[in-house]
């Protein structure tokens, strides 16, 4: 988004990665590199004996496209200016996968395998990879505390309405089956909720704004919070929980007690990942497990939490059958969306007006919004053209790139055997975004001054996304469930995109970002 001097205010300085190659700024940076925590999981230790990004992040890209694209892997391994560069070459990838089904699932594979085969993690000093410590570490240590809830539901209110839905699809900012499958739930609301009795909801990161534990306890459903150890905000959850008609799974360490559950429930996802996968393995025997992963961290911790979480609904998925899997995915990645969209965002910047183009040659030129379009299987069995829609953006920086497309990498492998609801989220103003008063700027001048670009209040968000998630788990013909079949596995992120604009903006979001900032300043 930003350039200059502009561009280093929208990452908070403790967070900060490595942007531009003077000496006075990679010395900032080398203070602020990723380092090595107590316990659990950590980027690994690179040439240079540091726990730096990017060596590592070039070495799991590369790995990922190594047997697809030897040429693009080599480009990843030369690159020099890594950080400033990073994002034609993710796109490269992840296009890549676009081209057969194979190409997507064999990428996913080794893209996941390089990072088990890379990160580490520490115990007591002890150093091992991550994959050999979530095979060391197998002992209990957690125990439950359950909380029934005490509260009526007189009737089921999921958030959203049809007509709210269809406003915001005439905008441009989500798609036309959004409302179909939000209209479908409401019909079927009672029939579905009541499907959902028996599963638990496990969400890691239970705090997170847009998870949707508030909600589903409203609906008198059951949810496993896991988040971290905090009176405070573990009391806000379990007094919510008392209130609410739904039943609460918090974990307690083996041992520990108190007459206040909230002073002693809670986990470290990313220091006790083991421990969680073995609890949760032996959770409520014979129901089913929906495992979302709500985890928001800055910068290189992002990476650490998402590869935490990637342990547990690993092993959970391959070693407790009919374990669903859920996420939030961000429009900030590599991803395919519909030829609607992609059409609609030329027609759009077919039509923009002379003052965009004034501005524009101000703040530097505004670009097209321009989904790549690649033939699947290279036209040979198929009709099939994928539209790819690149939403990364050089200010939230590679690592970002890395923690959200490992999670289109589980998806992928995860949807051959289970359930997997994954769908585009829109932005939100919420507290982890808008506690950076240069982001808060940025998406508010782009609600402003470009069209159909916008965010959304967290509730309505997270009611939203909570919607579809019951619609991928209850509606047989979800895209969700893998006995619908797909010619690219990737083709699940294309369905019901809540993109608040992006893919049908005119404008490519990255090249408007500075004019956005300006226009935030007065907003």
């Amino acid at each position: 988004f930003f350039r200059g001097k502009v561009r280093h205010i929208a990452v908070k300085p403790r967070l900060i990665e490595d942007q531009r190659g003077d000496k006075d700024f990679a010395s900032h940076w080398k203070r602020m590199a990723p380092k090595a925590v107590k316990d659990g999981v950590n980027w690994p230790i690179d040439s240079k004996g540091e726990r730096r990004t990017t060596e590592t992040g070039k070495k799991i890209w590369k790995s990922a496209i190594e047997t697809e694209n030897p040429s693009l892997a080599n480009s990843i391994e030369a690159e020099k200016k890594w950080r400033q560069k990073y994002n034609h070459l993710v796109a490269e990838v992840v296009n890549e996968q676009a081209k057969s089904a194979d190409k997507a699932i064999n990428i996913a594979r080794n893209g996941l395998n390089a990072i088990y085969d890379t990160f580490s993690f520490i115990r007591d000093g002890e150093e091992t990879l991550l994959k050999d410590a979530m095979e060391k570490y197998t002992e209990e240590g957690f125990e439950s505390v359950e909380i029934v809830g005490t509260g009526k539901m007189e009737e089921i209110e999921l958030g959203v309405t049809v007509e709210e839905a269809k406003a915001r699809e005439v905008k441009g900012e989500i798609e036309a089956d959004v409302v179909e499958s939000i209209a479908d739930v409401l019909k079927n609301k009672s029939k579905y909720v009541d499907s959902l009795k028996d599963t638990w909801f496990v969400i890691l990161g239970a705090t997170s704004e847009l998870c949707p534990l508030k909600r589903f306890l409203q609906l008198g459903l059951n949810v496993v919070a896991v988040s971290r150890p905090s009176p405070e905000r573990q009391g806000k959850v379990i007094e919510y929980a008392k209130s609410s008609p739904g039943k609460l799974i918090v974990p307690v360490r083996k041992g520990a007690e108190s007459e206040n559950p909230a002073d002693v429930c809670g986990a470290d996802v990313i220091k006790n990942a083991p421990e969680l996968r073995t609890w949760l393995m032996s959770l409520k025997p014979g129901k089913r497990l929906v495992i979302g992963s709500y985890i928001y961290l800055d910068g290189a911790l992002h990476v650490s939490a998402s590869c935490a979480m990637d342990a547990i609904v690993k092993d959970l998925v391959e070693k407790r059958p009919g374990t669903a899997i859920t996420y939030l995915m961000s429009p900030g990645t590599v991803h395919p969306i519909t030829e609607a969209a992609a059409e609609d965002a030329k027609e759009r910047y077919s039509k923009t007006p002379m003052t965009d183009s004034l501005v524009g040659a101000l703040m530097g030129p505004f670009k097209p919004n321009s989904a790549k379009r690649i033939k699947h299987d290279e036209g040979k069995s198929s009709e099939k053209t994928l539209y790819m829609y690149n939403g990364l953006a050089n200010f939230q920086g590679p690592s970002y790139a890395l923690a959200k497309t490992m999670q289109h990498w589980r998806c992928i492998l995860a949807r051959q055997k289970t359930i997997v609801s994954s769908n585009i989220t829109p932005s939100s103003c919420t507290e982890s975004v808008f506690h950076v008063p240069a982001a808060a700027r940025v998406m508010k001048g782009l609600k402003y001054k470009f069209p159909p670009l916008t965010y959304y209040e967290p509730q309505w968000a997270s009611d939203c996304m909570a919607a579809l998630l019951i619609f991928d788990l209850c509606n047989p013909n979800s895209t969700a469930n893998p006995k619908v079949k797909l010619e690219n596995p990737m083709d699940f992120l294309v369905s019901n995109g809540v993109h608040s604009g992006l893919w049908r903006s005119p404008y490519a979001t990255e090249s408007i970002g500075k004019a956005a900032y300006f226009y935030g300043l007065f907003l």
